[in-house]
Parts: structure tokens; sequence; C-alpha cells
């Protein structure tokens, strides 16, 4: 954003910001004044009726003191009034008796005078009624009417009942006060009934602002007048609970508030009359009380479109006269920002202001500048000319560098060779020394294997000695065997024969001898069988004794090739004892031929760890050198830039 736009900004808003403030002030202010003023006015007029309701009941108390304290009325205490309890009758006062007749006159008298009044009446202690005009009666008790029971309780004073609606339709009430003797006893009460509708044309008239008016409740919460919608009168506001605005009479607690209703918002303010203790509520559309707020911030709203326009055009030129010079001061550096290094250009001052000086200033900053290039110039060939001799001398000591660093090559390879040669017989002693460990090991295990192996073999002869044994008394008690079992083939025959005798001389015994003979079958049969036995015994046993023999001779000759691999395992034993020795004698020698190697290897190692150092720092400064050059090059080349640059400045 450009000096002259961020000018017209802050002045616009520095103008805009009071402006607006001021306008939602005033505006906030006139809101609340208006509902003040319509609160205010409310009041003031409601206060009006209710004086003038105070009035007219104070004119109807005196009215109803002024008939009770007539001789007249007071003369009902000579007679007995007729009365109507338990009975139906037309009211007939002019002809039952003077004193009645005079009441009724007197009362019709004074309701032709006040045509307010709908009925003038009066009861007495006996139950006695006269009323102007007089009407049928049916059952009528005045001593139980509320009219006369409050009069009674009041004490003298006058009292006025709840409003109820009249046979009219509009809204009547009833004020009485007792009569009473001149001795003071209470003879009856004396009482008129007056109809409000005046009162109610008053209320009905009020007008609050385009829009207000007035709504009267009396003390039981009967809305006694309601202009704006008649149906809702004599109806308790507990009745009208579905209308939002009554339904908030009974849950606002505040003197005035708004609500919002079918046909708007409202706002309303309530009243309680202190004497009559009956309510005077004043509704107004919350609209008609903010139009004079909205009129005057609709005229504020255009004086502030006129200023802001007003503002802005002043604002402009006065950006305009404070941008000029500055903008001539910006065409001249720029064209000092053209003019390719013309330092003799100078800024034309025509102010005295900040500018002015601003402009002085740059031209004693021009003047420095000058001075300063001409003195950076004069160090530009001087730094050329050393500049020069510099390189000359980076490039020779870089030759030489080049020079060493080739040679500490060869001589780091040649090293480098030599110490792995070393590294390499170091690797293969190791190897070799495994491997003779590895002899050595295997020697032991084979000396200890054959040892084990004389030792099972020995041990095996033994087994083979005595299952030799085992087997040649085996063989020997086959040929003790076989003796029996001659000695059992021998019975067997014998007792073969025995039962052969036996079956012949059953034979011959007969009958007799039947059970014998078959006795003498089953001890043939039984020498048959132990014969056939003893057979199958002698030939198992010949096979036993075959294969015992065969056994005998497979020990003999395993016993003997036993006690020959007992005398080879002795001499392998010694043969790997020999091998022992020999092994350690030469994991000595490669020992030793091991440490001379380790020893070469390090003393190699670290004559090449000497030279990578001495490569390591020649290459440095061959590095360096060759940095140096090119450094030396560079500041050439600069020197030689710094020249070109300087000699373009116009001095």
């Amino acid at each position: 954003m450009k000096i002259r736009s961020k000018l017209i900004t802050a002045f616009l808003v520095a103008v805009t910001v009071p402006i607006i403030v001021l306008v939602v002030t005033t505006t906030v202010q006139t809101f609340t004044q208006s509902r003040n003023y319509f609160v205010n006015s409310a009041s003031q007029e409601i206060k009006q009726i209710d004086n003038a309701f105070e009035l007219f009941f104070e004119g109807m108390k005196e009215h109803v003191r002024y008939l009770s304290d007539d001789v007249r009325v007071k003369s009902a205490a000579n007679t007995s009034i007729t009365n109507y309890i338990n009975r139906s009758a037309d009211m007939t006062p002019l002809s039952n008796g003077d004193i009645e007749r005079n009441i009724y006159e007197f009362h019709g008298q004074f309701r032709e005078k006040h045509p307010n009044l709908l009925n003038v009446y009066m009861g007495t202690e006996t139950g006695g009624f006269i009323q102007y005009p007089a009407e049928p009666m049916t059952n009528y008790d005045p001593r139980k009417r509320p009219w006369y029971e409050q009069a009674k309780q009041a004490g003298g004073e006058a009292i006025i009942t709840s409003p109820y609606q009249g046979v009219s339709g509009g809204p009547m009430i009833s004020i009485a006060t007792t009569i009473e003797s001149d001795s003071g006893s209470v003879i009856g009460v004396q009482s008129i009934d007056v109809t409000l509708d005046t009162l109610t044309r008053l209320v009905n008239d009020v007008k609050i602002g385009e829009s207000g008016y007035v709504i009267l409740v009396d003390d039981n919460g009967v809305v006694l007048a309601d202009p704006r919608n008649k149906s809702n009168n004599f109806k308790n506001v507990s009745e009208l609970q579905n209308l939002a605005m009554y339904k908030a009479l009974q849950t606002q607690r505040d003197s005035t508030f708004s609500v919002d209703t079918k046909e708007g918002e409202v706002t309303v303010t309530k009243y309680s009359s202190p004497n009559l203790k009956w309510q005077f509520i004043g509704v107004i559309e919350s609209s008609d009380i903010e139009a004079p707020a909205r009129n005057i911030v609709t005229t504020m709203m255009i004086v502030l479109v006129v200023m802001l326009v007003l503002c802005s055009v002043l604002g402009v030129l006065l950006a305009d006269k404070i941008v000029a010079p500055i903008l001539h001061i910006s065409r001249s550096l720029k064209g000092i920002a053209d003019g390719k290094g013309d330092l003799t250009q100078r800024l034309d001052v025509k102010t005295r202001d900040e500018i002015g000086e601003l402009a002085n200033y740059f031209n004693q900053f021009m003047n420095s500048i000058g001075d300063l290039i001409s003195q950076i110039k004069a160090q530009a060939q001087t730094l050329h000319s050393s500049s020069q001799d510099f390189k000359a001398v980076a490039e020779s000591l870089n030759q030489a560098s080049e020079k060493q660093e080739q040679s500490i090559e060869h001589t780091a390879t040649a090293t480098n060779q030599m110490a792995a040669a070393a590294q390499e017989v170091a690797r293969s002693c190791v190897s070799t020394q495994d491997a003779t460990e590895q002899t050595d090991n295997a020697s032991q295990n084979g000396r200890s294997i054959i040892k084990d192996t004389v030792v099972q073999v020995e041990q095996l002869m033994t087994l083979m000695r005595d299952a030799s044994s085992a087997t040649d008394e085996l063989e020997n008690e086959s040929g003790n065997i076989n003796k029996i079992l001659n000695v059992i083939r021998d019975i067997a025959e014998q007792t073969n024969l025995l039962a052969l005798n036996a079956a012949i001389e059953s034979a011959r015994a007969g009958e007799q001898g039947r059970g014998f003979a078959v006795v003498a079958d089953e001890v043939r049969t039984l020498a048959k069988r132990s014969h056939g036995a003893t057979e199958e015994i002698d030939s198992m046993l010949n096979k036993l004794v075959e294969r015992t023999r065969f056994v005998s001779a497979k020990m003999t000759t395993s016993l003997e090739q036993s006690e020959q691999a007992t005398t080879q395992s002795n001499e392998a034993s010694e043969t790997f004892e020999k091998i022992g020795l020999l092994v350690q004698q030469i994991m000595n020698q490669i020992t030793q031929i091991a440490t001379a190697a380790e020893q070469q290897y390090q003393v190699s190692e670290e004559i090449s760890k000497n030279i990578v150092g001495m490569q390591a720092s020649t290459s440095e400064v061959s590095k360096a050198s060759q940095g140096l050059s090119n450094n030396a090059e560079n500041l050439l080349s600069l020197s030689d830039d710094l020249n070109d640059l300087v000699g373009q400045f116009k001095l």
C-alpha cells in the first residue's frame, strides 16, 4: 500500500471511528429514552385515570352516605318493611304503607338525578327490602347478600363490592353502608348499583402513542376492560393463559417488560392503584416506542454517510498535498538509480520541511559515497598487483607439493605390500598352529579311545571265556539229559508191554474185566504219548548239542581274535604317544615363527601408519596449495571485477 493510500485510510479511520461510536452510543441512549418516555407517559396517563376512578367512587360513597343518613330511610326502624323471604311476589312499595312509600319515592328521586345509578335499594335487619325501580322478587333475603354482609363488617364505612357483569353487559359494582338509628344501632344497609360504563369508556379512550391502550383488571384478576379484545372482559387472567400477554402478566415480576404476541412484540407496564387495588396495564407496540429512535438513527446514518464522503474528499486533498514532495524526491531518486553509477547527480531541494532536510541529507550522503568510491578505486589497483604476485607463489608451492605427494605414495605402496606379506605369514603360522593343535587333540583323543578299546576288548575276552565255559557245561548237561531220556524211554516201553498184557488178561476175564481193559487202553495210550514226547525231546536235544558245539567253536575263534586285537591296540597306543611328542615339538617351532612374523607385521604397520600420516599431511599441503592457487586466481578475478565496477562510477 502506498503512502497516499495509507494517509487517506488513516484519516478516514480517525474520523469514522469516533462518529460510529457516537452513533452507536446515541442510538442506544435514544432507544432507552424512548422506552423510559413510554413508561413515564403511560404512568402519567394511568395515574390520571386512577385519580378519576377514585374521585368517581368517592362521589358514589358520598351518595350512599347521604341516602343512609336521610330521616325517611332511618324511619324504617319504626315499622316492618316488606320482605320476600320464602315467597315470590311483585314489589309494591307504594301500597305498603307511608314509610315504605316515602323511602321508595326518595330512592326514585335520587336515582333520576343520577343516571349512572342503576338501582337504589335497602335491606333491614328483619329481612325487609325496598328497591327502586321495583321488580318481581323470589325468595330474596338481603341479609345474605355480599353487599349487606360486607357493609356490616366495615363498621360504618362505605364499601365497594367486586365488579360484576350487569344485565346491560357492562361492568357494575355495588356501594353500600350501614343505616344506623340515633342510638347507633344498625337498622339495615343502604346500597346503590353503579354502572362503570363511563369509567370503562374513559379507559377505552386512553391512547398511549399511536397504538397504545390500557387494560383494567380488578383485585381478583378479572379483566374489566380490554379495548382491543372485548371478548376477554369479565374473564379471569388465569383463564387467558393461551394469550402470551396475559400469561406474562402472571409470570413477570417486573413492572415493565416486553412480550411477543401474534401481532408482534409489545411493551407492557403495570400500575397498581394503592386505594382500589386494581391494576391498570398499559400496552403499546414496541415498534411504536422505537419509531422516534429509528427516525433519529436514520438521520444520523445519513449525516454519517455525508461526513464520510466529505472526509474522503478532504483526505484525498490532504494526502496529495503531503505526498507531492515525496513523489518529487522519488522521481529524482529513480533518475539517479537509472544513471548507471553517475554520482554527480543531486536532489533539488524545494521545501524547508522534513522532506527538504531528507533531500539535503541524501545529497551529503552522495558526496560521501563519491569520496569512498575514489578511495576504493585506488585500493583496487593495489589489490590487483598483489593478487598477481600471490598467484605466482601459490602455483610454485602447488607444483612442489604434487612431487612430494607422488614420492610418498610410492613409499606407502611398498610398505603396505611388506606389511601384507608379514601379515600373511602370521596368518599362515596361526592356521598351521591351529591345525597342529587340532592334530595333537586328535592324537590324544585317539590314544584315549584306544585305551578305552583295549579295556573293552579285555572285558569282552573275559565275557567270551565265561560264555565258552557255560557252553561246555551246557553240552555236558545235554548228555545227562539224554541219559535221563533213555531211562524214560525204557519205562514207557515197559509200561506199554504191561498195558498190553493187562488188555489180554482183561479179555480173558470177559465181562468182568471190561473196565480193567478200558484202563489198560488208557495206560497204553499214555505210554505211547510218553514215548513220542521222549523222541521229540531227544531230537531237540540233538539239535541243541549241535548248536552248542557250533557256538563253542565260534567263541574259541572270537577269543583268539580278541587277543590279537588287544595286542594291536597296545601297539597303536604306543604309536600315538610318539605322534603326540612330535606334534608338541612342531607347535613350539610354529609359535616361535608366528611371534617373529607378528613382530615384523607390527613394525611394518607402524611404518605404514607413519607413511600414511605423512601422505595425509602432504595431501593436505597439496590441497592447501591448490586452494591457495585457486584463491589467488579468484582474488585476481575479483580485483579485475572490482576495477571494472569502480570504473563504472562517474565521479
